[in-house]
């Protein structure tokens, strides 16, 4: 019979290696009952050391640490060199991550150009706000605090090696458990580079307001506070004083806000207020001579000026001879120096909001700039002939208008509010639905920082 072709007596036998074949040099070759898949297997001989090859053993090196002083001039350097603070924001994170000595002074660096907000009410004990403000540096690196008066007695129990270095703004605020405002002194004394103080919701008396002045030492030199504002609190006096003994308070530049605040006559009868530059009112709790005594005593240096929420019934309800000698008064108040002026202009705040927008085409104004007016009427053609005919005598104007109830998308002439204003001056009016476009604090506010 014959033999298949595939029959494993025609198979070729294995070659066997020459010298200069791979399995002598280390291999072992499998034998030719084992099948061609075998696995081959590396003798574990380990390879003769040779002395070319062997390293001398490597000296420890012992780090240098360099003083705290280089690297916040590092930081400096590296933030300085940037074109925006966001840039700015960039480098020094990325530049923290170098090594564990970098980490802190750029962080440091890097809070000083981020607001970092700090908040009594998202703790629930004092224990936890305490011990968040005494680990390491953070609390150097907080720049606004927020605090309620019923919270002051978390602060006693800070170390005082843990102060706020670097705070720029302090908003202390009532609660309905405790209205009462008490001054915290040390924490005043301690924050240098204050900017921001707000008042929210408090009864504040003449004792503890001096103190407050006392505390930034205000009354002995030029305070760095550039904002106070009192929104919805009530002055309490406790005695009477005469006009000679109220105490002298110095700023630079000072945005003064009251809004919604009783008794606003306190503070222009016991202080009286060097460096008034900026004055932002809105009733109705403010009282019409109040505003009016305000505008006579600063009006002169006065460079930005907010008047919302003075009604119209104000006048109305009062008598017939106080509201003609306010108008006549109103009219003659020296504001030659604003830059920028904000009113409201509703169906119920239209009479004060005349006289001082008449103003403006009465006098030159050579320095303003800007017109804020807040309004919530569909189509008034009282406010388009006004705000026109300012505009065309004033050619650097720009007017910012915002109304809650007007949408400025209609194109059809004679139906949009403002319709003669926008054909004429469309470059130059910002219009804004609901705040938008800016509010009447971002303009009032515009240059000072952390507010």
């Amino acid at each position: 019979m014959r033999t298949p072709p595939h029959s494993p007596a025609l198979r070729r036998s294995p070659r066997k290696p020459s010298l200069r074949h791979r399995y002598t040099s280390g291999w072992i070759r499998a034998s030719p009952a084992q099948s061609r898949k075998t696995k081959k297997t590396r003798i574990s001989t380990s390879p003769p050391l040779r002395s070319s090859r062997v390293k001398p053993p490597s000296r420890s090196v012992k780090p240098v640490s360099l003083p705290c002083e280089i690297f916040f001039k590092i930081a400096h350097f590296v933030s300085a060199n940037e074109n925006t603070p966001t840039d700015s924001q960039k480098a020094l994170a990325v530049a923290s991550q170098v090594c564990r000595d970098w980490r802190g002074p750029f962080q440091h660096d890097l809070f000083r150009l981020h607001p970092t907000c700090l908040s009594t009410d998202t703790f629930i004990t004092g224990r936890g706000f305490t011990q968040l403000l005494s680990s390491g540096h953070f609390a150097s690196l907080v720049t606004i605090l927020r605090i309620q008066m019923h919270h002051l007695t978390w602060l006693d129990a800070l170390d005082y090696r843990n102060p706020f270095s670097n705070l720029r703004s302090i908003t202390l605020e009532g609660t309905n458990s405790l209205r009462l405002f008490t001054c915290p002194s040390p924490l005043f004394r301690k924050c240098i580079s204050l900017i921001v103080v707000k008042f929210v919701d408090l009864v504040i008396t003449t004792a503890e307001l001096t103190q407050f002045f006392y505390s930034l030492e205000a009354n002995t030199k030029t305070s760095g506070v550039r904002k106070l504002a009192f929104d919805r609190c009530e002055f309490d006096r406790e005695v009477f004083l005469e006009p000679a003994q109220a105490l002298p308070i110095s700023f630079a530049n000072l945005l003064l806000v009251l809004k919604e605040t009783r008794n606003s006559e306190i503070f222009l009868t016991d202080y009286h207020l060097y460096g008034l530059s900026r004055l932002s009112m809105t009733g109705p709790r403010v009282s019409l001579p109040t505003m009016l005594q305000f505008l006579h005593v600063h009006g002169s240096r006065l460079t930005h000026l907010s008047l919302l929420g003075f009604y119209d019934s104000m006048l109305e309800l009062a008598m017939e001879e106080f509201a003609r000698r306010f108008v006549q008064r109103l009219a003659s108040v020296d504001l030659n120096l604003l830059e920028h002026l904000s009113v409201q202009y509703t169906l119920r705040t239209t009479k004060i909001s005349d006289i001082v927008l008449e103003k403006l085409l009465t006098e030159s104004f050579p320095n303003l700039i800007s017109l804020f007016v807040n309004t919530q009427t569909w189509k008034d053609g009282r406010l388009d002939n006004l705000l026109s005919e300012i505009a065309s005598r004033k050619p650097k104007l720009i007017v910012h208008v915002n109304s809650r109830f007007t949408n400025w998308y209609i194109t059809e002439p004679g139906l949009r509010m403002l319709d003669g204003f926008i054909q004429r001056f469309p470059s130059r009016l910002r219009l804004g639905q609901g705040g938008e476009d800016c509010s009447d604090d971002e303009l009032m506010a515009k240059g000072i920082p952390w507010c």
